[in-house]
Order: structure tokens, then C-alpha cells, then sequence
């Protein structure tokens, strides 16, 4: 049944390429200005739903809801959709003009709209002074903001991401996170990104949908999933240890190791980052801890939760 207050409802998608499903019963409801984040490691079948959902690719079963309308059969141009692929996809070719335009371009918009809106939105992005520009000129954050600018001229009704900060720098990388995190609250835009970097996640995601194996094993708010996975496959993901203790399954954090207790470790592997990172054997096998002084075997740990 449609959840008629959802902006986009994705009901029991599922896809196969040859004899293997990459995609399996796939459902979600994603409401008006939320960002929703789909965390996976790759392979797991993130980008063909997001091909599924930008219309790129067919179904081979279920259906998308956009706003209260079934768009499973629509073309991709007459979607309303922005997508903003891993490569950006900027065209080469085109000046930072043209690529902004590309999309009122093709939905046939006047030359006058189009020239007034180019205006906005090169103001808007700070890429006024770039316009004749070509692509291979511009910074990696520069490529970003055109990118944005791009799909956001177009008024769409929801946004697709699929992992485009990947190729940045990690100081840039950190700085477009927040950037794509106060645009989006600010001009009340819905959101699907997807991501393998727990980071994007952690500054992006108001809920999280973890993708394992093509189906979503666990989904909730964003502190839910990050702080108390429920799932084995989402702990892994998340970097936890996987401890067994009294006939139960713990997912411990690296954080949550302490120095000093009654648990013997034994250091098998130790780097010094800004923080000291340790492999330890441990009566619950191999752990990872993550500590803010170096660890000696005498004090022992404690382990939260055991």
C-alpha cells in the first residue's frame, strides 16, 4: 500500500542479471526533505537501484511511487529527477555554462528562463566568474558545485547521489560533506545517497538503509543504526567486533575498549595514527581497539558490555 505522505515510495524492488539477484524485495518510504542514506559495500547492488529509481534502468519486479504517482514505466527525462553520478558526469565538451544548462536545454525551457537561471544559480554556487570555463579547468570542489548547480536548476522533485565525493581529498571531502548537508536543510531537498564510507554517512544521513547481499537488513535514524546496529552484516559494515559471550553476539565498537580491567590482551599488531590503533588477542579471539594513549599488556581492558 502507498504512503501517500512519502515523497518516494520504492515498493518490493527486485532485479536479476543473468541467474542472480542483485537487487531482492527492495522497499522504502523516503518523506519530503529527508536525506536518506544507503550504506553498502560495493556490490551490493546501490547503484542499480538508484539506476531503477532515475529510470536508467527496468525493474524486474515492483514499482516506484513519485509523488503519489506510479512513474515504474515513466521515461528517465520525464521523471523530474536529478542525478549526480560518482564521476559527476559533466560533459567535457561543454563550458560550465552549457553543463548547467544541459538539463533546462533538454526539457525545451525558453532562452530567456534558461539565461535567468543560469544566473541564479551560478550566484548561488559561487561559479559566476567560471561560466566559460571548461571542466578540465576547474578544482575538484569546483566540478562539485557545478555538478549541484546542474541538478538543482531543474527544480527536481528528489536528488540521487551516488558516492560523488569519492574522488576528493579528505580535507575537501570533509568540507563538501557539510556543504551538501546545509544546502540540502536549507533549500528542503530529498535526498537518496548512497555510500560504502561510514563517514558520509555519519554527516549526511538524517535515516540510514543498510544494503547487504541486495536486500536492506536494518534501517532506522541515522544515531539508531551508527550507535546499536541490530545486525551482524550492519556491524560489520560499521567496522564493530564481533565478540561471542555467553551464548550471545556483542557488537562492540573500537571506541568503546577501554584501557585498565580484568581481560588480558595481547598486542599483536600496534599503530600510532593520531590515535593508537591495536589488534589484540583476547579469550574472545582477535579484536580491534582504538585507544588515545599506548596500551601496555599489564593493565588489561575492559570491553563494554561483557
Amino acid at each position: 500500500m502507498v504512503n501517500l505522505e512519502a515523497k518516494i515510495s520504492i515498493q518490493g524492488i527486485s532485479k536479476r542479471f543473468e541467474k542472480e539477484y542483485v537487487l531482492d524485495s527492495i522497499s522504502m518510504d523516503v518523506f519530503p526533505g529527508e536525506f536518506r542514506v544507503i550504506l553498502g559495500q560495493s556490490g551490493t547492488g546501490k547503484t542499480t537501484l538508484l539506476n531503477i529509481i532515475s529510470g536508467l534502468i527496468a525493474p524486474d519486479k515492483g514499482k516506484i511511487i513519485l509523488d503519489a504517482r506510479d512513474i515504474t514505466n515513466v521515461p528517465t527525462e520525464k521523471r523530474n529527477i536529478a542525478y549526480i553520478f560518482q564521476d559527476l558526469g559533466l560533459f567535457s565538451s561543454l563550458t560550465v555554462r552549457d553543463n548547467i544548462a544541459y538539463g533546462l536545454v533538454v526539457r525545451k525551457y525558453k532562452e530567456d528562463v534558461i539565461k535567468r537561471k543560469i544566473n541564479e544559480y551560478s550566484v548561488k554556487f559561487g561559479l559566476q566568474n567560471l561560466l566559460d570555463k571548461y571542466p578540465i579547468e576547474l578544482s575538484g570542489g569546483q566540478k562539485q558545485l557545478v555538478a549541484l548547480a546542474r541538478a538543482l536548476i531543474i527544480d527536481p522533485s528528489i536528488i540521487l547521489m551516488d558516492e560523488p565525493l569519492s574522488s576528493l581529498d579528505t580535507f575537501l571531502r570533509n568540507s563538501m560533506r557539510w556543504y551538501i548537508k546545509n544546502l540540502a536543510k536549507s533549500m528542503n531537498l530529498t535526498v537518496i545517497y548512497v555510500t560504502h564510507d561510514v563517514d558520509d554517512c555519519a554527516i549526511l544521513a538524517d535515516k540510514v538503509s543498510v544494503l547487504s547481499n541486495g536486500k536492506i537488513v536494518e534501517e532506522g535514524k541515522k544515531e539508531e543504526i551508527l550507535d546499536n546496529p541490530k545486525k551482524e552484516e550492519t556491524a560489520k559494515l560499521l567496522g564493530y567486533n564481533i565478540i561471542n559471550f555467553q551464548g550471545s553476539k556483542l557488537f562492540i565498537h573500537p571506541y568503546k575498549i577501554k584501557i585498565g580491567g580484568n581481560i588480558q590482551a595481547k598486542i599483536i599488531s600496534e599503530e600510532k595514527g593520531i590515535m593508537f590503533h591495536y589488534l589484540l588477542k583476547t579469550e574472545f579471539g582477535e579484536i580491534y581497539a582504538i585507544f588515545d594513549r599506548k596500551y601496555d599488556e599489564k593493565y588489561g581492558i575492559t570491553i563494554n558490555g561483557v
